[in-house]
């Protein structure tokens, strides 16, 4: 074989090898398909909006903050939604977390205010928290949570989660209430939420996906 076509077949090898490279570094680095650019490189992401009104004993409202949360992966809420949603376990009960500074507000042991739904068996300071799924109006589609729960202490809120209990699909979710529950959403506040000795906080979570 002559020299030059031993380099053309070089060269001709040397531009397959190329191509063929640059077709599997696209295959791993091209976004999905939803979109050139937005929210459709994002991809589904859990919003939690969260509304505390503070009120005075006689039922007067001290304060108003709203602000929002994230999925809180680095408590399991993205395993227990995975877990949810691929049928290996079923909902149990939802409750709402206040953690406190000081962290006595609420309890001696200085665990959180803690507001539960009314099935839940474990210790609490309040069980009016309701779930609803609207079927209209501007929550329509989402998870809404509701409760409230009284603190004893002058505190000042600095965390706000929510945990949710899940249990075996062969236990039913009315029967699924004594589970330990793992954190849902979360949100650290950079600026804390004073709250005086016997006011009430009414809370409500809206939980969505986008």
């Amino acid at each position: 074989m002559s020299m030059t076509k031993r380099t053309s077949g070089a060269l001709v090898l040397i531009a397959a090898l190329s191509c063929a490279q640059v077709f599997a570094q696209s295959l791993t680095t091209a976004p999905a398909s939803g979109g050139a650019s937005g929210a459709g490189q994002e991809g589904i992401k859990v919003h939690g909006d969260w509304t505390l009104t503070v009120r005075h004993p006689d039922g007067t409202i001290a304060a108003h903050h709203e602000f929002k949360n994230a999925l809180a992966t680095h408590l399991g809420g993205d395993r227990i939604l995975a877990q949810l949603l691929g049928g290996t376990a079923v909902t149990g009960q939802w409750t709402v977390a206040l953690f406190t500074l000081p962290a006595n507000a609420c309890n001696s042991n200085n665990a959180p205010c803690q507001i539960s739904e009314s099935a839940s068996v474990n210790a609490v300071n309040s069980r009016d928290l309701t779930r609803t799924v609207p079927t209209s109006g501007p929550d329509a589609g989402k998870l809404v949570l509701r409760g409230s729960v009284r603190v004893p202490n002058n505190a000042t809120i600095s965390v706000v989660q929510t945990d949710l209990t899940s249990c075996a699909p062969s236990i039913s979710p009315a029967a699924c209430v004594s589970a330990i529950g793992v954190g849902f959403t979360q949100r650290s506040l950079t600026t804390g939420v004073a709250v005086a000795q016997d006011q009430l906080v009414e809370v409500k979570v809206v939980i969505s996906f986008s």
